[in-house]
């Protein structure tokens, strides 16, 4: 089992030319995201750091039997105590190394950094503060940060801007919306829009169709059972492994809907055909910033109005009423998004060793990185597949 030492934060100086910062580490998200909340105005992580996420995360994932502990770094101005930024992490044991990681346990689409007010957005400032962070991490062999945005709200994230960042093979998916629903819906072209308008018609002919977004948690918890069962059904027939209904996962989700649904921070919506569930939607929000999550549908009789769609743009619609502008789509290539006019959003991922036992892995992700980025390698690559047949 891991433990993070020293259970009062410790404040560690990084004096360098030019800005320099200080850190602490907490051990715990809570007092972390409390900091957040008063002091890195605008909303500067995604949903996936909001309150909600990370409270139900650490809760299913951390703790003594699971022997992953949470925790976060909190870096500030030297000078002035400004904030920098509020970083979640979680300490573990991986493939016999001590890693120091983002809170993913795969379900975490986006992992970053909250940014205050003196966050770098130069090189050679995210590397001042990037030193700091680490001499306030407990000891690891390796520190691995995983599907991090390049830029939040508008402002580059330093941790894109460090060497050991490099382009991740996974992408998220926005749609940004400034105009009321229907003028965006009326932006696609005429093949999509009559597709659209069709599905929408023949769902509301049908007795007992409507559209629900839940407020009471049994119903919600209702909604969110039937969108687990519909999601495994579909994975599983197409031959894919599927792990969202392990315990962990099981408990994870249904934590996140019961605490973040009254706050306003989670959104779960469904078609409802009578008293069948053909479609729903599990989603989180942290201002304007809606991120679509678990997506669940029925298959035949119901696939003639193709209730996943539908669900996407009712929920959509409902929230762009209620003055959310941004809508993710997350990770996953996928053609609905595509030509609903998703705009990608490109993510980096930081591998760094933190002692001789990290620099094999630390390599080879360098490697495969510096590979994917060669037109030479990549063409050798295809040419050798292409001789195998």
């Amino acid at each position: 089992m891991l433990t993070v030492a020293a259970p009062s934060p410790r404040l560690i100086a990084e004096v360098t030319p030019g800005r320099s910062f200080a850190a602490e580490r907490l051990d715990d998200f809570d007092s972390a995201l409390a900091i957040a909340e008063r002091e890195a105005t605008g909303g500067t992580g995604t949903p996936f750091q909001g309150r909600a996420w990370l409270s139900a995360w650490r809760r299913a994932f951390a703790g003594p039997q699971s022997g992953v502990a949470a925790m976060a770094i909190v870096a500030r101005d030297r000078a002035t105590g400004e904030l920098a930024l509020v970083l979640p992490l979680a300490q573990m044991r991986r493939d016999g190394l001590v890693v120091i990681a983002a809170p993913d346990a795969d379900v975490t689409d986006y992992n970053a950094p909250i940014l205050g007010p003196a966050a770098p957005t130069d090189r050679a400032g995210a590397r001042r503060l990037w030193a700091a962070v680490r001499r306030a991490l407990p000891r690891a062999d390796v520190i691995e940060i995983s599907k991090a945005p390049r830029v939040l709200a508008g402002r580059a994230n330093p941790l894109a801007l460090l060497g050991a960042a490099s382009p991740s093979t996974l992408s998220g998916n926005v749609i940004d919306i400034d105009t009321p629903f229907e003028t965006f819906v009326r932006g696609f072209e005429r093949k999509l829009r009559k597709e659209l308008g069709r599905e929408k018609r023949v769902f509301e002919a049908i007795d007992g169709a409507r559209f629900e977004m839940a407020t009471d948690p049994a119903r919600a918890e209702t909604i969110l059972d039937a969108l687990a069962r519909m999601q495994a059904a579909r994975i599983r027939a197409l031959g894919r492994a599927y792990r969202l209904d392990d315990d962990d996962a099981s408990s994870f989700y249904r934590m996140l809907v019961r605490d973040g649904l009254p706050r306003g921070d989670v959104a779960l919506t469904a078609l409802v055909v009578g008293d069948e569930i053909v479609a729903a939607l599990l989603g989180v929000i942290e201002g304007d910033h809606y991120a679509m999550v678990r997506l669940g549908q029925a298959g035949a009789p119901w696939s003639h109005f193709s209730p996943g769609r539908l669900v996407i743009m009712e929920t959509m619609r409902a929230l762009r009423a209620r003055g959310l502008k941004r809508f993710d789509f997350t990770i996953g290539d996928y053609d609905y998004k595509r030509r609903l006019g998703v705009a990608p959003v490109p993510l980096v991922d930081l591998v760094e060793a933190a002692s001789w036992r990290g620099w094999p892995r630390a390599t080879r992700h360098r490697a495969k990185a510096a590979l994917r980025a060669s037109p030479l390698a990549r063409g050798i690559v295809r040419f050798v597949r292409g001789r195998r047949g």
